[in-house]
């Protein structure tokens, strides 16, 4: 078996553990894909997963995390009929172009799948603490809190969730670890979705590429686009697709 994709020279790749929240930071670091799935990971060689077919990436000067998962959208369902697509579909172009792959809710538009993002069903009774960005005058965080734009299209038109989370670590009210856990790794632990936990072997392909040297640099400067690339499903589909 080799890898379908392969990126390499990773400045820093913010790794897991199965059923951990905490990230393993590992420098000049490769991530081997097969189809959908990570097989390997590390800093050390992997050209024994790659033949002429492997599509390589470059992540020199770049940072690796997992794609983003937010589990509190309200979809549209109250519009027009065509309204409610055109504003679902847009809704969903919008959210993983800002690094947001994976969107939970407790009821799903009928939406065609695509390469680009997935939807699930929350059925759950018992929500994490959830901040968004009405919580910003909150002087104190809950613990084990997840990060979410808590979107509703009329009264919370937020996309994206890294102003959110910039603006937490800016002010001190979390650091940089943290906010990024908030974002995938107890996201995933609360909808159940163990192949999202993180970038280990065996989890999902979902990953994000940065121009960044470091979380700090990532959450700590506003105005500069720092997503490069969106991997979703072992796919590159941002910012065009390569298969």
């Amino acid at each position: 078996m080799k890898a379908t994709l392969l990126i390499k020279d990773i400045h820093q790749l913010y790794s897991t553990k199965r059923g951990t929240d905490a990230f393993l930071c590992i420098k000049h670091a490769f991530v081997a894909v097969h189809h959908d799935q990570i097989i390997d990971l590390g800093d050390h060689d992997y050209q024994h997963w790659v033949d002429k077919d492997t599509r390589i990436i470059d992540a020199s000067n770049e940072i690796v995390v997992p794609a983003f998962i937010d589990m509190n959208v309200t979809f549209s369902f109250d519009q027009r009929s065509g309204d409610n697509v055109r504003i679902n579909h847009e809704t969903m172009e919008f959210f993983y172009k800002n690094g947001i792959t994976t969107v939970a809710s407790r009821q799903l538009p009928s939406l065609a799948s695509t390469p680009y993002y997935q939807l699930h069903a929350y059925k759950g009774h018992c929500m994490p603490p959830i901040v968004d960005y009405t919580y910003l005058n909150h002087r104190q965080l809950p613990k084990q809190f997840i990060l979410s734009t808590s979107f509703v299209y009329q009264h919370h038109p937020y996309y994206d969730l890294m102003p959110l989370a910039s603006l937490l670590c800016i002010e001190g009210k979390a650091n940089e670890e943290e906010v990024l856990a908030a974002m995938t790794l107890r996201v995933a632990k609360a909808l159940q979705l163990d192949e999202k936990d993180g970038i280990r072997t065996g989890a999902a392909a979902d990953l994000l590429i940065f121009h960044a040297k470091d979380l700090h640099e990532l959450f700590h400067s506003f105005g500069r686009p720092r997503l490069h690339r969106i991997i979703h499903q072992g796919v590159h589909v941002y910012p065009h697709v390569i298969i």
